[in-house]
């Protein structure tokens, strides 16, 4: 399964950008929680078009990375 999530053009970026793909993130997950096992996929690519800082630790992507291994107990990582 893909989904593409394309932020407002009117973003300013940086911590903007985390808090919109975090909310965007959250309400994918919130949808496989809802649905039964067996109508979740088995792998999931989300793409979007905000920029994902690449600062080690401390950049939108790494981030986002951490967050969803936190949050994500559904699909597998790949």
């Amino acid at each position: 399964m893909a989904r593409s999530a394309h932020a407002p053009k009117n973003h300013t970026g940086g911590e903007d950008n985390y808090k919109w793909l975090v909310n965007a993130i959250d309400g994918e997950l919130k949808r496989f929680r809802e649905k039964e096992k067996e109508y979740r996929p088995d792998h999931y690519l989300f793409y979007t078009n905000l920029v994902l800082t690449p600062a080690k630790d401390t950049g939108i992507k790494d981030r986002i990375e951490l967050y969803v291994k936190e949050k994500n107990v559904f699909l597998k990582m790949i």
